[in-house]
């Protein structure tokens, strides 16, 4: 009996283990907060805001300010989904932009990867926040993704 409950014991100690793996971790950069698993790490970029990486997907955050995008006709009046509609055409990317309550988003693919792009507004910027892991891996991380997306605050 003593022997059974020790295996049972060590079988839920290592259930706990392999749960214990996804625990959440909010990074709250002041302008910017997120919520992902305790695998992403923040680095240093010079390219973007804030760049997270895990050892398979990288996020990077762009905060743009809405008085530097009059060239493109984006003024305090554009919704996310404009936003996202220009910022598309001026990479040339292709994808359908779904919209939800307060953020916009596209998922689309390049040579390698696969993306899910959403942009964030607040009082005087736009926010792009790109996630990115290899186009294999698209089925295993999209509602990551996506729910990581959810946790966001500008």
């Amino acid at each position: 009996m003593k022997k059974n409950m020790f295996k049972l014991l060590i079988i839920i100690c290592m259930l706990f283990l392999a749960v214990g793996c996804d625990k959440k971790v909010e990074h709250d950069e002041g302008d910017f907060k997120i919520t992902l698993n305790s695998g992403y790490k923040k680095r240093i970029s010079d390219t973007f805001k804030y760049y997270y990486q895990d050892s398979t997907n990288i996020i990077t955050v762009v905060r743009e300010e809405i008085e530097d995008l009059g060239d493109i006709k984006i003024t305090n009046e554009s919704s996310t989904e404009e936003y996202l509609t220009e910022a598309m055409k001026v990479n040339n990317k292709e994808g359908n932009i779904i919209n939800e309550k307060n953020y916009s988003y596209v998922e689309y693919e390049s040579s390698n990867h696969y993306h899910v792009a959403a942009v964030f507004k607040s009082a005087d910027s736009f926010w792009t926040i790109n996630f990115m892991c290899l186009k294999d891996d698209k089925n295993k991380h999209k509602d990551q993704f996506i729910n990581y997306i959810k946790s966001i605050e500008v």
